[in-house]
């Protein structure tokens, strides 16, 4: 069982330990979602106008403000305006997952902000490949700006990268990995670590068992890791299920299948996105398609990942197309539709089998800004939460955890050693009446 470690600053009087960096949304044309108050509200119009069918990537603070938001290839400040050297980076045009932003591990307030993609006509252009630049947010006056000296930096190996981009928190729940799809004679997954000396330019090499493909349109193409960090998912031509090692970024591929329709158009056969649940027990395809034989939301179970059982799991939990789809902060999934407007699909119940899932048709306004096929991607993660009771010196206060995948045992330490034996507890819910005010690094593991 994965092991997990937080550290939780107590402050007296008490402040609300919050993990809202994924909280506010801004994606297609001006549209934007927060979950600050704990469910989704409409936000008003932004400043981005964000190309069809693509991911954007927008970060906030663990309190739920607004940071930053860029589309892969402009930067906009929690203002709104773009950033002083936040035009040009090499996110490319019309793709899915075409950007990711990736906090650095040694200072705080930088970002590394990952792109892959042409940088103009899909089908003619020159593919540009996997870059990153570094976002400092002390620059422009505590706004934020690229660093002109680190923008567009290409990573070895990485030439042929163009939409499948992807990442997620490594075993130990501090680095992080980004994760491509390599097109060449042979496919290959390039797994790069971020750790504590920045990003490591020589990836992890994997085998896919793709077909090698004279020019990937980009289209229908995405790569997808579960939040426990155990399995990939990656459509190409077909969709490919794989093993993932978040300890060593290495990929085994188990077998391909058409996670749509079968032997209809690739646009229905497949679909632009994938999204499992937040206990990694379901993935859900959205079929992309204005055929309205083809519309179709399909549930798959990963509990057994032999093809057969595999393909046996599938269930039709919604009938309507969709195009992207992204689990938010509220636990619910939200999906595009077929259509360009300011609706979208949500699935409510992403880790009930069946139509137990709950999704539901049109089912949150964008109050009149259109998602335009898009949504955010962010960086996966593990589950690991602390919540406690606010309080002041006197009181006690009760904690709790929220994670997955569960533990197999929990062990807390308040920070408080003067407090003697009461300073630690196995118990899943303990309380602590903490010895004076201060500070304190509330550890759970």
């Amino acid at each position: 069982m994965k092991q997990f470690i937080i550290l939780l600053i107590v402050l007296f009087p008490f402040s609300c330990f919050s993990q809202g960096e994924f909280n506010n949304w801004y994606f297609g044309v001006h549209a934007g979602i927060t979950f600050n108050s704990g469910f989704a509200v409409a936000l008003p119009p932004t400043a981005m106008n964000q190309g069809g069918i693509s991911t954007s990537s927008s970060v906030s603070d663990s309190l739920g403000n607004i940071l930053f938001y860029s589309n892969g290839i402009k930067v906009w400040n929690r203002n709104h305006q773009i950033m002083p050297n936040g035009s040009g980076l090499f996110g490319g045009y019309g793709l899915c997952y075409p950007v990711i932003a990736v906090q650095s591990l040694t200072d705080r307030s930088k970002y590394f902000i990952f792109t892959v993609g042409w940088v103009g006509n899909i089908f003619f252009d020159p593919i540009v490949g996997l870059h990153y630049s570094v976002l400092d947010m002390n620059l422009n006056g505590g706004l934020g700006d690229i660093v002109p000296a680190l923008k567009n930096i290409p990573l070895p190996m990485g030439d042929s990268a163009v939409t499948q981009l992807t990442a997620i928190r490594h075993l130990n729940n501090k680095d992080a990995w980004v994760v491509v799809l390599r097109h060449g004679a042979v496919k290959q997954y390039l797994a790069y670590l971020i750790d504590e000396t920045g990003v490591n330019t020589t990836p992890v090499v994997s085998e896919s068992s793709f077909q090698r493909t004279i020019r990937n349109s980009g289209y229908f193409t995405n790569i997808r890791i579960s939040p426990n960090g155990t399995y990939l998912m990656c459509t190409d031509s077909l969709t490919e299920l794989c093993l993932f090692d978040d300890a060593t970024g290495k990929v085994t591929p188990k077998f391909q299948f058409l996670a749509g329709e079968p032997g209809t158009a690739s646009m229905a056969g497949n679909a632009y996105g994938e999204e499992f649940s937040i206990d990694s027990r379901f993935i859900y395809f959205p079929t992309a398609s204005n055929a309205p034989t083809f519309e179709s939301i399909f549930q798959y179970e990963m509990s057994n990942l032999d093809s057969l059982t595999f393909m046996q799991s599938r269930i039709m939990v919604g009938d309507s197309s969709s195009q992207l789809i992204q689990m938010a902060p509220d636990g619910k999934i939200y999906l595009t539709p077929w259509e360009n407007n300011d609706l979208l699909h949500v699935i409510n119940n992403p880790s009930a089998k069946g139509l137990a899932c709950n999704f539901q048709h049109n089912a949150f306004s964008l109050q009149g800004n259109t998602h335009y096929w898009c949504l955010p991607q962010f960086l996966q993660r593990y589950k690991a939460y602390i919540h406690h009771s606010k309080g002041c010196m006197a009181d006690t206060v009760h904690f709790s955890s929220d994670i997955w995948p569960v533990a197999d045992s929990i062990h807390w330490n308040f920070g408080d050693p003067a407090s003697g034996v009461f300073n630690s507890s196995n118990l899943p819910a303990p309380s602590h009446h903490f010895t004076g005010p201060g500070s304190y690094n509330v550890e759970l593991w």
